[in-house]
């Protein structure tokens, strides 16, 4: 399964561990520290791998809910990706 994982930077070592966790079961997992590249247009990039996913994790934390979160933004985009998650 192709999983876009999405957390705030506060939480970073949790999500990396999760991360570990879901690539052992044998999932592909986007993470931002790793599939990103210096130079690309970030934005773009994002979408395309919520778009690719399977699934989203949202990691729900103040962090990550708090207003100007660039995890709303994610969340937003996942909301449009499966209008009706099943």
């Amino acid at each position: 399964m192709n999983i876009f994982l999405s957390y705030p930077s506060s939480c970073r070592p949790l999500a990396d561990r999760l991360r570990l966790a879901l690539e052992a079961e044998g999932h592909d997992v986007f993470f931002d520290r790793s599939d990103l590249h210096s130079g690309e247009y970030f934005h773009r990039t994002l979408r395309e791998a919520i778009d690719d996913a399977d699934a989203l994790v949202f990691l729900i934390t103040p962090a990550s809910v708090k207003r100007g979160s660039y995890c709303l933004t994610e969340l937003a985009q996942a909301e449009q990706r499966w209008r009706r998650p099943g």
